[in-house]
Formats: C-alpha cells, structure tokens, sequence
C-alpha cells in the first residue's frame, strides 16, 4: 500500500479540523468577547449607533422579564449588551426595529449558534 503525499486531494488535515472545531465550539460555548461578538455582528453594530443607549437598553433588557422569550434569554442578552456598549445615537428604537435586530442577531454565529429556528 502506498503512503499518500500531504498534497493528496483524499488526505484528511486532522490539524484543520481540530482548529475549525475549536474556533466552532468557542462561539457555541459563547467564549468570545463582546468585541468579537461585535466584528461578527457588524451590520447591527453600525444599526445600533445610530439609537439611543440608555431607551434601547430599556427595551432590549425588559424583554428579559418575559416569560415567553426564556428561551432566547442569550440572544436578549446579547443584544442588550451590544446596545450598551455601541448605541451612541439619538434614535429611538421603535418595536419593528427591535424585532428586525433580534431576528439578525439569530442569523450570526453569536446569536444563533448556526442553528436556524
């Protein structure tokens, strides 16, 4: 039997795969920093500052007393924390708006963990 070269299309890269895997279960375990979270969410970032922080955190942060949202309790707190840290703006969020930022937050690596609902 012969050894296959490293350049063999058919050679599995063990290496790659444990790095991927690692970098996969950071973002699942949600061992990142806000930063991170931010550089992932760019587009809601960039929405964010144009809003008022202390309104939209008001907002954001209330929906975490809900029972019927228990389940995406980290995806609310997730966009509470962006909000706190990036709204720098005089907007104010409205509910379509927190509707629309929430359901991003799903579609990202930090909000929704690759899993679509």
């Amino acid at each position: 039997m012969k050894n296959q070269s490293s350049d063999t299309p058919n050679q599995i890269d063990w290496e790659k795969i444990n790095s991927l895997m690692a970098e996969q279960n950071r973002w699942v375990h949600l061992i990142v920093t806000i930063d991170e979270i931010a550089t992932e969410n760019e587009t809601l970032v960039k929405e964010l500052a144009l809003y008022d922080r202390d309104s939209t955190v008001a907002i954001l942060s209330s929906l975490l007393t809900l029972p019927i949202l228990q389940s995406h309790c980290i995806r609310l707190e997730i966009l509470t924390v962006l909000a706190l840290s990036y709204c720098k703006g005089q907007k104010e969020a409205k509910t379509d708006q927190i509707v629309d930022w929430f359901q991003f937050n799903i579609n990202s690596r930090s909000g929704g963990m690759y899993i679509k609902l």
